[in-house]
């Protein structure tokens, strides 16, 4: 695992200065009390401990895509059409529904070309504020939980498949009103039907670390960075490692107007291996060149 584990250590050990940073700086400012995490999806694809006052509650349209394989075409358009609401004091409760576009040319590991957009199944998530910042702890922590079902596999063939992600979520202020800091490790179970044997059903486990760092260069502008590990496994409990890969790229949130934001990402792969492949700079089997993300989010 030579090259991405140097950088999983490498995303780590910035994670662990950021914390230093946070650690480091004043969390008490005159007035409000508290220095907290600009709301909303300020750091990418990493998630902040943002949860809101109870009933608060808004939806977002997100679309997420997915581009390049080792051979051949490949391009996947993924639409998350979602609403959350707070229900109570740090709970939040949240319902999505997805659709896909797949544009599939040769690719050995979509052996099917297709052009084709697609619904593609639902999930709801619960999360939780275990952790809230105080005048002697910068941090927050939250735990969530989404389940998720699909009924598309990567190459847009009909599958179904049943899985959840457990996400662990902690952010930090690193410099009051200035610049600030995201740390997510997310454990994720599939379980999906072969799309050539329905009948014949497979298990797989995936992990993710990322890290994020933003700053405010305008009232309602942040710039940022973001580092991502992933690494995927067969069967439910990481039984065999089958490839992992890590993607670094920029990140802005524009707050549009007063209930209305729009955050997007674009991050390339820079760093893999797929272990079934010697010698090759990438895993583009389970992952692929660019992931990239836009997304819109409107409170009511």
């Amino acid at each position: 695992m030579n090259c991405s584990s140097h950088s999983l250590r490498a995303i780590c050990a910035f994670g662990f200065l950021s914390i230093a940073c946070a650690q480091a700086a004043e969390p008490a400012q005159p007035g409000n009390g508290v220095s907290q995490v600009a709301g909303g999806d300020i750091f990418g694809f990493t998630a902040s401990s943002d949860v809101g006052s109870p009933g608060d509650h808004g939806g977002a349209v997100e679309f997420d895509g997915n581009l390049g394989k080792r051979d051949g075409r490949y391009r996947n358009f993924a639409q998350k059409y979602g609403y959350e609401r707070v229900i109570a004091e740090n709970w939040s409760l949240g319902v999505a529904f997805f659709t896909a576009w797949h544009g599939v040319n040769n690719v050995t590991v979509a052996p099917i070309n297709r052009s084709m957009f697609q619904f593609d199944g639902a999930s709801f998530e619960i999360g939780h504020r275990l952790v809230e910042r105080s005048a002697t702890n910068p941090f927050a922590f939250k735990i969530a939980l989404e389940p998720r079902w699909a009924r598309l596999d990567d190459g847009g063939r009909r599958a179904q498949a049943y899985g959840a992600e457990l996400k662990f979520i902690t952010d930090a202020v690193v410099v009051p009103n200035t610049l600030y800091w995201a740390m997510n490790v997310v454990l994720g179970y599939d379980i999906g039907s072969d799309p050539d044997f329905r009948s014949k059903w497979q298990r797989s486990t995936e992990v993710k670390v990322s890290n994020a760092l933003t700053y405010q260069v305008a009232e309602n502008v942040l710039i940022g960075a973001e580092a991502t590990y992933l690494a995927s496994f067969d069967g439910g409990a990481f039984n065999r490692f089958t490839g992992h890969a890590v993607f670094l790229g920029p990140t802005i949130y524009w707050k549009i107007a007063e209930k209305v934001a729009l955050n997007a990402t674009i991050a390339p792969q820079i760093a893999g291996r797929n272990a079934a492949t010697s010698g090759q700079r990438f895993d583009l089997d389970n992952y692929t060149r660019i992931m990239t993300r836009v997304k819109l989010a409107v409170e009511f």
